[in-house]
């Protein structure tokens, strides 16, 4: 039987920078106290692809820049009244 590899770093013990922005993207979103739905909203997908997107079992970087979309839903949802600062 074959060993499943790590999806965070394929095998290689060093994680994917896929990874290590998604953990810090996703650690900017708690602290700003938003849940992943509500950014997922904000940024026009679902809360499932936003997921992947944390957990770099989907690429950040492509032909669609969510990086740059995920920065600016959390500077809107900041801004809404309620929202931890």
């Amino acid at each position: 039987m074959k060993e499943k590899q790590c999806r965070c770093c394929e095998g290689s013990g060093v994680e994917s920078d896929d990874v290590k922005l998604g953990r810090a993207l996703s650690g900017l979103r708690l602290r700003a106290g938003l849940s992943l739905r509500e950014v997922a909203q904000q940024m026009g997908i679902s809360h499932s692809f936003l997921s992947q997107l944390e957990h770099g079992t989907r690429r950040w970087h492509g032909s669609f820049n969510w990086e740059k979309q995920y920065h600016g839903a959390l500077g809107v949802l900041a801004q809404e009244p309620g929202v931890a600062s």
